[in-house]
């Protein structure tokens, strides 16, 4: 009787260690994750630079205009080792390499493993009002990373400010992991933390 108590107890343990020890690992895989995509996040505000230095205007402002993607624009910046296939087909371009999701486990899977070439997580936030990104620049636009709403790497839609709080309420809601955003100046921050410092300054 002792003896399967012991065996009992020892199973106990056992199940108890398996799921502290998957949950440290889901954890650590949910921080490489958020990282890769702080990351990227980062690569893309480089972009934004070098449009602005080359075009001499804002890619979000100029894809307006032009009623084109911001992000196939962008893509003019890029290095030909990024791109793949015909870059000059813009119906059809695929997202660069470097820039599409970093692969998921667990909570995430279901957005990674159905990974498109065509698809991005990368959405651009028409801010109305604008927000003082450096001193004595106001900007009109935030990208963040939505692995959870993706869209065509080719699309024009983009985000306005009412439509993006009302998707980080119901991140909120899911306890989903958090979204982050990159400003045009390349500060990348929680995008509730962004929400709170952009409401300050109306």
């Amino acid at each position: 009787m002792k003896t399967r108590h012991i065996y009992i107890v020892l199973g106990l343990l056992t199940l108890s260690l398996g799921y502290v020890v998957a949950s440290a690992i889901q954890d650590t895989r949910q921080e490489v994750f958020i990282s890769v995509a702080k990351n990227k996040l980062k690569q893309l505000s480089l972009g934004f630079h070098n449009y602005e230095y080359l075009k001499q205007k804002s890619v979000f402002n100029d894809a307006v205009e032009r009623n084109m993607s911001w992000r196939v624009l962008l893509s003019e910046t890029f290095a030909d080792d990024f791109l793949e296939g015909n870059s000059n087909d813009i119906l059809n371009q695929p997202t660069p390499e470097h820039l599409r999701n970093p692969r998921m486990s667990g909570i995430f899977r279901g957005f990674s493993e159905t990974d498109s070439s065509t698809l991005t997580s990368f959405r651009a936030i028409h801010m109305k009002a604008g927000y003082e990104d450096v001193k004595d620049k106001v900007s009109e636009w935030v990208v963040a990373f939505l692995p959870a709403n993706r869209e065509q790497w080719t699309s024009q839609e983009t985000l306005s400010e009412e439509d993006f709080k009302k998707l980080l309420s119901r991140q909120d809601e899911s306890k989903a992991p958090p979204v982050f955003i990159v400003t045009e100046a390349g500060k990348v921050i929680k995008a509730e933390q962004f929400m709170t410092e952009f409401r300050s300054l109306k």
